[in-house]
């Protein structure tokens, strides 16, 4: 606000003026007042004349004693709530200071404990309530624990380049029957370690209907000869 009238002094000249550059310094009294007042004298200097040099100055002092008037009985009427709500606080902190020496008091002759018991009584009680309030019919519906089988087809077991130990598979000839996929390769020291595994099931589970396919991915040139794999 005071730099709003001092903006609006600079643009007024004359009487209008000065007089809102004195309310600007009466509300923001600053190191500016100085130059503000000596503008004005430069001016009577300049333009020289008892009565305009004058005026100027007492629209000046008119405005930054209006403006300080006015702060200084807003800030009186300030004081005064103030001082009324100083009662108040000072109740309020009275009556804080009060629960903090309760508080304390309470602790040191262990009779928090009974506050933390009296969870267990509000939590008896919404029981008792609870009993008596009447209990909605559940009706109990059981779901199947078998998953249902899936439905889609078997992929097709073409595009090999040779089948080895056994002759070509179709998905017709293994319908019925557990079939277990297993991707190895010659090289690698985990397939070796779990073919033995593997050759043992196909045997055991043969006769209840498990087949074993070995799909070999060979990773080198020298491992796609077929009599190696032999």
């Amino acid at each position: 606000m005071g730099n709003q009238l001092n903006d609006a002094s600079s643009r007024q000249r004359g009487w209008i003026g000065s007089l809102l550059a004195g309310l600007a310094v009466g509300l923001l009294w600053a190191p500016c007042a100085g130059p503000v007042l000596g503008a004005i004298l430069s001016l009577g200097f300049v333009h020289p004349g008892q009565a305009t040099t004058g005026g100027l100055l007492l629209a000046y002092g008119s405005g930054g004693a209006l403006m300080l008037f006015l702060l200084g009985w807003c800030g009186a009427a300030l004081i005064t709530r103030l001082r009324r709500g100083q009662a108040f606080g000072e109740r309020l902190r009275r009556l804080a200071g009060g629960a903090m020496l309760a508080s304390v008091a309470l602790i040191a002759s262990g009779g928090d404990r009974y506050l933390q018991s009296a969870g267990g009584l509000s939590q008896a009680l919404e029981q008792r309530l609870a009993a008596r309030l009447p209990q909605p019919e559940q009706k109990t519906s059981l779901q199947p624990i078998a998953a249902p089988q899936p439905s889609s087809a078997m992929p097709s077991l073409a595009g090999g380049s040779a089948w080895i130990n056994s002759p070509a598979l179709t998905p017709e000839r293994l319908k019925g029957k557990v079939v277990l996929v297993d991707f190895w390769t010659r090289e690698c020291i985990n397939c070796q370690h779990t073919l033995p595994y593997v050759r043992d099931w196909a045997n055991k589970y043969r006769a209840a209907g498990l087949v074993v396919i070995g799909v070999h991915t060979p990773e080198y040139p020298w491992e796609r000869s077929l009599p190696l794999l032999r």
